[in-house]
């Protein structure tokens, strides 16, 4: 069996970038590339790497190892939410659908306890990534990302990096975001809800204080995966989302890398 070689992240990521020292050295980019043109070459491994950035490192450099290899631009589905929101800014109808969805968790406040929260320390993130996963499962294994390397995942990267928010009612997650940090950018998963309370649009919520929270620890972006986008900033919920334009590489074949 040709073993294969696939990034963690995909493909529930619209944006792969390697991290670690020195990831964006070019020099380095390009010894990664080559090595993987090797396995694919040598050890006939099936090399999967969707949606690499053209213009990061690592995308110039497969370009130019993979020179006679063909390849397949296609438009990244990441969103981006430039922090802070001005809602004062948004469109009249756009300001009424935040106006009433505040009123729904104000009458909601009046007979139950809301809490949002975001992770700081590791032991936090570890309780919190349980509940991310549970609530993941609850929707069933389809266009989920695998939690169990997730949490792995979480594990290495640790609370500088790597975060998660959640909104309860009464003690009860009902909406968790995870969320990855790379200097002032954000990066989201698919947005975890709890299918009984989906009448309070708990993922709406959960974001309205998300981009407060972020934007006050100074992050300047906010990158929604594909799925958060198609609920959230497909809609121009939070005034300057703009879809980004940065076309990716994808390998026509299997051995492309």
């Amino acid at each position: 069996m040709c073993p294969r070689i696939s990034a963690l992240s995909g493909p529930h990521v619209p944006c792969l970038r390697p991290i670690g020292p020195h990831a964006n050295d070019p020099a380095v980019a390009r010894a990664f590339a080559f090595h993987l043109l090797l396995a694919a070459e040598q050890e006939d491994a099936e090399v999967a790497l969707e949606a690499v950035d053209t213009d990061s490192p690592l995308g110039q450099a497969l370009h130019l190892v993979g020179a006679d290899i063909s390849w397949t631009r296609t438009a990244s589905a990441r969103t981006t939410i430039l922090l802070p929101v001005h809602y004062n800014a948004l469109p009249p109808s756009v300001q009424r659908e935040h106006t009433r969805r505040r009123r729904t968790w104000t009458r909601l406040a009046a007979s139950h306890t809301i809490t949002y929260s975001r992770t700081r320390h590791l032991q936090d993130l570890a309780a919190a990534a349980a509940v991310w996963a549970d609530l993941q499962h609850r929707h069933g294994p389809q266009d989920n990302p695998d939690t169990t390397d997730w949490v792995a995942v979480l594990e290495h990267q640790g609370a500088p990096q790597a975060s998660i928010a959640t909104l309860s009612v009464d003690s009860t997650v009902i909406a968790a975001q995870l969320c990855l940090t790379r200097g002032p950018h954000c990066y989201t998963l698919p947005l975890a809800a709890a299918p009984a309370h989906r009448h309070l649009a708990p993922g709406h919520a959960l974001l309205r204080h998300l981009v407060d929270d972020l934007a006050a620890e100074g992050i300047h972006t906010l990158h929604l995966d594909p799925t958060t986008s198609r609920h959230h900033a497909s809609r121009g919920q939070y005034g300057a989302v703009r879809p980004d334009a940065r076309a990716a590489l994808t390998p026509a074949r299997s051995a492309a890398a």
